[in-house]
């Protein structure tokens, strides 16, 4: 209720072309702070609410296909500030949304880097109110947002013991030894490794 999916309007002409059947198979929904999320069972996801906090799919700044969420869609995400990510039956991450807090891949430092290497092979991803992390099945990370809530690792990254660790990208962290498991807060990430190791 509120913001009504069931009464598209040119709402969903403009973002999608036709308007989305939620009267069966939506198997997850995710929120932002203006916006929401829906995935069903056939692997396509819509979204509705504020355009600029992910509620249009079709407005996304990384020209993705509209066919690309529309079919083969396993994992959607979503943060506080309106980045939006999800995942498809091949590791690809796609992102819409707030630029600047997730939803586009091109807006950050770190970025272009995790658009050229999350093509495929990405198993999960992690939030904080502005940034996400992408693992990888090879037990790679990568990162993008805004920079202040963990998006880019070459700014303020630190090992456990608080020593700095001044990368210039977040595959610096990708030194061969594999992340194991992934944590966030509100506003920042831990990595933990195969070895112990906590970042």
């Amino acid at each position: 209720y509120g913001g009504n999916p069931s009464n598209p309007g040119s709402y969903y002409t403009n973002c999608y072309g036709q308007a989305p059947d939620f009267g069966s198979g939506v198997i997850q929904v995710v929120t932002s702070a203006d916006a929401m999320a829906a995935l069903k069972s056939d692997g396509s996801v819509y979204a509705w609410g504020s355009y600029s906090s992910g509620g249009c799919i079709g407005d996304n700044v990384d020209n993705y296909a509209i066919s690309e969420f529309q079919t083969g869609i396993e994992k959607i995400y979503a943060n506080e500030w309106g980045g939006y990510a999800a995942i498809n039956s091949d590791g690809k991450v796609l992102v819409w949304g707030a630029n600047q807090q997730g939803g586009s891949l091109y807006y950050t430092t770190t970025g272009f880097e995790a658009y050229n290497n999350l093509n495929t092979g990405a198993s999960e991803i992690f939030a904080t109110i502005g940034a996400f992390v992408a693992l990888k099945t090879d037990g790679t990370i990568f990162t993008w947002g805004s920079r202040f809530y963990g998006g880019d690792f070459s700014h303020g990254a630190a090992d456990a013991l608080g020593n700095s660790l001044r990368l210039t990208t977040s595959p610096a962290l990708n030194s061969g030894t594999a992340v194991e498991r992934i944590y966030s807060n509100y506003q920042a990430f831990a990595a933990v490794y195969t070895t112990g190791q906590v970042v």
